[in-house]
Formats: C-alpha cells, sequence, structure tokens
C-alpha cells in the first residue's frame, strides 16, 4: 500500500465509510478493459486515433483543478454520462476506486493531486475522461461491446451497477433519500 492510498483513504474516510465510493479491486483489472476498449501508444490511451476524442489542456496548480472540474462537467453535459464510475491511477495508487457521477465529482479534486495520469472511467470502458502528468485533459468514447465479464467482477467488489438507485450515495442499497429526488 503505498502512502498516496493511505492519504485518499483518509481524506475520504467519509465516503469510503457510508459505501458512496467503494475500493473495488487492484487498477490493472481496469487498465486491462481499457487497453481492449481504446488504442495505445506505449501504456497510454493514444487519443488522437479514437474518433470524435476531445482533448485540450488542464494548466497547473489550483487552475488545474477548476479546470478539470468544467471539463469533467462539459463532458458529462454533452454527452449525457451516467452511471457508477471507476477511477484508476497509473502510478502512484494501485487500487480501482468506483461510485457514482456525482461522488466521483465531488472527490475528484482529493484524486487529482496524487501525481499520477488520472482515469475517470464509464459502465464498461464505454467512456473515459483523464487527466495527465503533463497537464492534458482527454475524452473518449467506445464503441466496444459490454463486457459482462467486468460488470461481474464489479459486482463481486460489493459495487452494484443499478440505473434504478438514486446514485448519490449508497446505504445498505437503498437510495440516500426515501423521497422524490432530482434524480427520479
Amino acid at each position: 500500500m503505498s502512502t498516496y492510498e493511505q492519504d485518499i483513504r483518509r481524506a475520504l474516510k467519509a465516503e469510503l465509510g457510508s459505501g458512496c465510493l467503494r475500493e473495488i479491486g487492484p487498477a490493472e483489472d481496469i487498465f486491462d478493459l481499457l487497453r481492449k476498449a481504446y488504442p495505445l501508444s506505449g501504456s497510454k490511451i493514444d487519443w488522437r486515433l479514437v474518433p470524435g476524442a476531445v482533448e485540450c489542456t488542464a494548466g497547473d496548480g489550483l487552475k488545474q483543478i477548476s479546470r478539470f472540474l468544467r471539463f469533467f462537467d462539459e463532458m458529462c453535459s454533452r454527452f449525457e454520462l451516467s452511471g457508477p464510475v471507476i477511477y484508476v491511477g497509473d502510478s502512484a495508487t494501485e487500487f480501482a476506486l468506483a461510485g457514482s457521477l456525482e461522488t466521483m465529482r465531488r472527490v475528484s479534486s482529493v484524486l487529482i493531486e496524487i501525481p499520477q495520469h488520472h482515469y475517470f472511467v464509464g459502465p464498461n470502458a464505454s467512456w473515459c475522461i483523464c487527466l495527465t502528468m503533463e497537464n492534458d485533459l482527454d475524452f473518449a468514447t467506445s464503441d466496444m461491446p459490454p463486457f459482462r465479464a467486468v460488470h461481474d467482477f464489479i459486482e463481486s467488489r460489493g459495487f452494484r451497477w443499478r440505473a434504478a438507485c438514486d446514485s448519490r450515495c449508497w446505504l445498505e442499497w437503498r437510495p440516500a433519500s426515501d423521497g422524490p429526488t432530482s434524480f427520479q
């Protein structure tokens, strides 16, 4: 376990403790999925070879965090992204985290402080948002057919892929609110 992983666990203790965010296994399993879904150049996705990829620059320091959040929000809105999201980093952390789109957006400022490439991956790698150490922001979708094995792997780690839930938080697999929400 890296010091960075310990730092993330401390900073996100409430989200991990409530089940809004879960460790679902090693990052390498998710990178295997990304390798199947996207063309590579070395160890990174070759965004130039992905049809319709969106590429821009994040800047650095505090500007990087605010630019990443704007990019994340814009891609979610423009491409109507939904469902659970998996987060992985490519060097300083070895775990994969899963949570709702809203949870990942909320905790992303903690995650992207770690010096590594950051990948936020949609269900079955249908989309991916990446922030690199070189301050590149990238987004693309994949037309790869769904992988039942990935679905089963994620659920075996305790994170359910269900569109029926209020995606903000799970408490014993019930929506965070028993009343109407903006997601119903």
